[in-house]
């Protein structure tokens, strides 16, 4: 029993560092951070997904609500450019599609290289056309966090049934009480 039970700590204890390290991923549920910018008469907030982005697939995502009275932009046009600060063009161009959520847009795109990268946005209501610039830090992506993830997703389940195993044996071993026999 004792044996059962180190070994189970063990196996929270790799579950728990695991889920630490991962946190990026075990994030990636719609939750995005924004970073907001104003350029009148726009309020737009800036996030990816990952958080922290990542060479290979990054989610963009937009916020945009108007300064004055904090509606959301439900009618117009986003595009967006992006290049690495040490490129002269701007080599990814690509339109936005509004989310169900209004004033909320997004776009995949394919990074490449890892470096400082920047993003022009082109938001456009119908009366009037603003440019805005964010910048984000994309690193490349760490191998080991989807094989770390996994890990702790089966150390979990071995876990959770090793847990459920000795429930039932311990049930099943309660002695039986004599004075309730039937004769």
């Amino acid at each position: 029993m004792k044996h059962d039970s180190s070994f189970i700590y063990l196996l929270l204890l790799i579950v728990i560092t695991s889920c630490i390290y991962s946190t990026e991923i075990l994030f990636a549920n719609g939750q995005i951070n924004y970073r907001y910018q104003e350029s009148d008469p726009f309020k737009i907030g800036f996030g990816t997904t990952p958080q922290s982005p990542t060479t290979g697939n990054l989610k963009i995502s937009l916020k945009i609500n108007y300064i004055n009275s904090e509606e959301p932009m439900t009618k117009g046009n986003v595009s967006f450019s992006a290049k690495e600060n040490q490129q002269k063009v701007y080599p990814i161009n690509k339109n936005m599609t509004q989310t169900i959520e209004l004033g909320h847009y997004h776009s995949n795109i394919e990074i490449a290289t890892e470096g400082m990268w920047q993003f022009r946005f082109t938001i456009n209501d119908g009366i009037q056309t603003n440019t805005v610039y964010f910048e984000s830090n994309v690193v490349k992506r760490d191998p080991f966090q989807g094989i770390l993830t996994s890990i702790a997703l089966l150390a979990f389940i071995i876990a959770l049934s090793l847990t459920i195993r000795t429930i039932i044996k311990n049930r099943s071993n309660k002695p039986v009480d004599p004075d309730n026999q039937a004769n």
